[in-house]
């Protein structure tokens, strides 16, 4: 199926966890609890931590696991073609 853009993991109220202290929710799609932040990509098929945009060059999300890696790839290519 198709799902909007930025589709929130969200089926069921948020539950907090007793020992860290953290909110997590469940996703329906991915069957997995997630952090409140995280979104389901409709490209990947897959839930990502605070989840920015899917990036169709590198054919991979762009959230809280790469995005330093993703801003240092668009300043590079930025200084070689300016």
């Amino acid at each position: 199926g198709v799902f909007p853009r930025g589709w929130p993991c969200r089926s069921r109220p948020a539950a907090e966890d007793g020992e860290a202290g953290t909110t997590t929710e469940f996703c329906y799609l991915c069957d997995i609890d997630v952090d409140v932040e995280a979104m389901h990509c409709k490209f990947c098929n897959k839930c990502v931590g605070r989840f920015d945009h899917h990036c169709q060059w590198l054919n991979t999300c762009v959230g809280a696991a790469n995005y330093r890696y993703f801003f240092s790839m668009v300043v590079s290519v930025g200084f070689f073609f300016f």
